[in-house]
């Protein structure tokens, strides 16, 4: 699964950062061109805004060069998380697959919406 920087007016694919997410049983996800030395959270999002119940995938923090690796286990968003691989929201199945700074999710829910910062989905996932 591609992550990519998206317009948030149209969500046309935009930017020079991105990232490859391998899953199975586990997952591995890599990322480039991102913020030195900022922390990332890769989560599978739950709609709606502000995304309350998204479920953290892992974290890492960008090296000098932008790049990151976080891997884990995807066993939890396969078998428990209901608008995750299969789950159907609105109509719309699989899961969204986002990768944000750490800093614009505080506990359960998202504070803050900085859409340039964050690398999304190319598609949905699903089982």
């Amino acid at each position: 699964l591609d992550l990519v920087e998206k317009d948030s007016t149209n969500w046309s694919i935009v930017g020079d950062a991105g990232g490859t997410l391998q899953y199975d049983e586990y997952f591995m996800f890599d990322g480039q061109g991102l913020v030195a030395g900022e922390e990332y959270l890769l989560l599978s999002y739950k709609e709606d805004w502000p995304g309350c119940g998204s479920i953290k995938l892992g974290t890492g923090t960008a090296d000098s060069n932008g790049d990151v690796r976080i891997v884990g286990e995807m066993d939890y968003v396969i078998n428990d998380y209901p608008y995750g691989f299969g789950g159907d929201y609105e109509g719309v199945s699989g899961a969204k697959i986002w990768l944000v700074p750490t800093a614009d999710k505080t506990g359960d829910c998202f504070n803050a919406w900085n859409p340039t910062e964050y690398l999304f989905e190319n598609n949905l996932i699903n089982q």
